[in-house]
Parts: structure tokens; C-alpha cells; sequence
């Protein structure tokens, strides 16, 4: 079930738009850490439906904060192990 897209509502197409300040973290990351990688192209994956659809998808939008928040806490774990 979906409801109307807000059209001012943008969302970050990759987790370099998403942390771009952890934009080297996420690089070195995706080609180290195969689960991180996948995780991020999960990340866009949802967020390209969610920008080509007239309608917001309420499971996408929280799928998408699911990624959003293994993302942060794989460069909250990264940072804290260095």
C-alpha cells in the first residue's frame, strides 16, 4: 500500500550522499567488507524505487531507515576499531 510521494522530500541515492563526510570510510568499506557493500547496494536499490515512484511505499521508507541505520553502525563500528 502506498501513499502520495512528497515531492520536496529527497533521499540520499547512495551512502556517499548519505554520510558525506565518511564518503573515504565508505569506499575503502564496500571493496573490504563484502556485507557492508551489499548493504549499501540494498541502500540503492530502495531509495531509486522510492525516487521513481509517484507513490511512497510505507515498507520501502522503513526499509530504507533499516539500511540507513546498518550503515551508520558498520562506520560507528569501523571508526571505534581503527
Amino acid at each position: 500500500m502506498g501513499v502520495e510521494n512528497d515531492p520536496n522530500r529527497t533521499v540520499a541515492q547512495t551512502a556517499d550522499h548519505l554520510f558525506p563526510r565518511k564518503r573515504d570510510e565508505i569506499r575503502r568499506l564496500r571493496i573490504s567488507n563484502q556485507v557492508f557493500d551489499e548493504i549499501c547496494r540494498d541502500y540503492e536499490i530502495v531509495a531509486r524505487i522510492l525516487r521513481d515512484s509517484p507513490l511512497t511505499d510505507v515498507a520501502a521508507g522503513e526499509s530504507l531507515e533499516g539500511l540507513k541505520d546498518e550503515i551508520r553502525l558498520f562506520l560507528h563500528r569501523s571508526v571505534a576499531s581503527d
